[in-house]
């Protein structure tokens, strides 16, 4: 057996192993009952970061009291001018500075 094969062999219990498991699931609790699982774990993920995002916005509101600036910091943007403090609300902290 040469290496592609061995790691086809290897891709495909990767990607058949977990399809399996979820159809043997499926058949012994029910589909229904695992679509309203993934259905409130996708809801909650959405209501969550929903929150945080308003959270943001206040904070950010709080901090600047300008709608029009803090809707280019919630977009991510940066523009020439812009303070040091103003990126790294947009942006976010860098990983390294060189």
């Amino acid at each position: 057996m040469t290496k592609a094969e061995t790691q086809g062999i290897a891709a495909l219990i990767v990607i058949a192993l977990p399809i399996y498991g979820a159809m043997k699931l499926g058949e012994s609790v029910g589909w229904v009952s695992i679509v309203a699982i993934v259905a409130s774990v996708v809801g909650v993920i959405i209501f969550v970061r929903a929150v945080q995002k308003k959270q943001r916005r206040e904070s950010l509101m709080a901090k600047y009291k300008d709608e029009d600036l803090v809707l280019a910091l919630m977009n991510r943007s940066f523009w020439q001018g812009q303070t040091a403090e103003q990126l790294v609300d947009s942006l976010g902290r860098p990983h390294s500075v060189d």
